[in-house]
């Protein structure tokens, strides 16, 4: 679903792999794209990924399924309250929580998750990237973090000496034997 929505979008840009499939698909929920057609401007796409990088921080981060919805919008607020980003308040939380699809409300229960953990999984390591923020080797082969540390060395590109750590590292038990065996080739 997120490829054909990226070729009904731009068919000369098609992604190579599974890391840029989700850059490109982020992009493109949080109005990246949008952007020409006049319905987004570059400060709403802006602040909605980095908004959208911090719930990631404290909803995978900290290894909860969900959140609290109130505690996320006071997050949203605090956090647009500390800026002047001259983007109002009241679209910033429609595009994160409303338009982008890529966050579950559950008004009923109060509760904010993401619509599917791989997008949690890619936004928490695009934000452990841009402040350069490492994920051990021996979490590397945690099954929890398996896919973040996917999506952060792909975010990473060329990147020999990481690669060599992971490589290098000797896994304490048989879990992380076998997801070093399964995982380290992709």
């Amino acid at each position: 679903a997120l490829l054909s929505r990226l070729i009904s979008q731009n068919t000369n840009d098609l992604p190579s792999n599974l890391t840029e499939l989700y850059s490109k698909s982020i992009e493109n929920f949080l109005g990246r794209w949008d952007i020409e057609k006049g319905g987004c401007t570059e400060k709403e796409y802006r602040d909605a990924e980095r908004v959208s990088l911090m719930l990631a921080e404290y909803i995978v981060g900290n290894q909860l399924p969900h959140m609290n919805l109130s505690e996320a919008q006071a997050k949203v607020v605090e956090w647009h309250s500390q800026r002047n980003t001259n983007v109002s308040l009241s679209v910033l939380q429609e595009r994160v929580f409303v338009k982008s699809g890529i966050f579950l409300v559950d008004d009923e229960n109060g509760l904010l998750a993401f619509r599917h953990r791989s997008f949690g999984e890619y936004l928490l390591a695009q934000a452990w990237q841009k402040t350069n923020k490492k994920i051990t080797p021996s979490d590397s082969f945690n099954p929890y973090w398996v896919y973040v540390q996917y999506f952060y060395t792909g975010l990473l590109g060329d990147c020999p000496e990481h690669l060599h750590e992971l490589l290098s590292y000797a896994p304490k038990t048989e879990s992380e034997s076998w997801l070093k065996i399964l995982l380290m080739p992709d």
